[in-house]
């Protein structure tokens, strides 16, 4: 009897096995996968992800009530980066953003007044925070020393969730948007934006043909 029952439990098993094994098969031929450069050729041709994010006061982190929404941000090239303030390459990267965004800058400084205004802009850099943490973030702005610009805004993403959505793995990454929301150009690790290599590059995303 034991030997009957023995051998009616390999046959559960072994049809298990056969099961599983079907399923496993089906789903490694069936299901495609989304790759990095599928994700790539997506936001080429059709953009990247919108978001509405809540809008940071540059110079010290605090919110301000308002939300950013990429949608809004028409007719100019968009740097989306995405950053954190323990992130070591950022802190290097930071004031180069900053200066970037000035050279460009048609509002002026920015204020806790008109932080989140949308004035004309040919470039603008949205610096999108991960932090979690906010005393770490606050101390990380009020040790910046360049002055925010206008175009130049910051919005928080503590969950994470839009960096997800955009792909990005490894901080600082920058997706370079033009008019259109259209991925241009993903730039991983710092950089330096002012750089004559970049600023010829940016040059071209911004000129009225593109």
């Amino acid at each position: 009897m034991a030997q009957h029952k023995n051998f009616l439990l390999l046959i559960v098993v072994f049809f298990a096995v056969i099961v599983a094994y079907g399923a496993w098969t089906y789903h490694k031929n069936n299901v495609q996968p989304v790759t990095y450069a599928g994700q790539i050729d997506e936001f080429e041709k059709n953009g990247v992800p919108n978001f509405a994010l809540p809008l940071l006061d540059g110079p010290s982190g605090s919110a301000t009530g308002k939300f950013l929404k990429l949608a809004n941000l028409e007719d100019q090239v968009v740097l989306v980066n995405f950053w954190a303030s323990w992130c070591a390459p950022c802190k290097i990267e930071f004031p180069s953003l900053i200066k970037l965004a000035s050279k460009y800058n048609k509002g002026g400084e920015a204020t806790a007044q008109n932080v989140g205004e949308f004035p004309s802009q040919r470039l603008r850099v949205v610096a999108v925070t991960v932090d979690a943490d906010v005393t770490a973030l606050h101390e990380f702005l009020a040790a910046n020393k360049e002055p925010i610009p206008s175009n130049f805004e910051i919005v928080a993403d503590p969950s994470g969730g839009i960096a997800a959505r955009f792909g990005t793995k490894k901080l600082p990454e920058t997706y370079i948007l033009g008019k259109d929301h259209k991925l241009l150009r993903k730039v991983i690790d710092q950089q330096n934006w002012i750089s004559p290599e970049f600023l010829a590059i940016l040059e071209k995303f911004m000129s009225p043909s593109k």
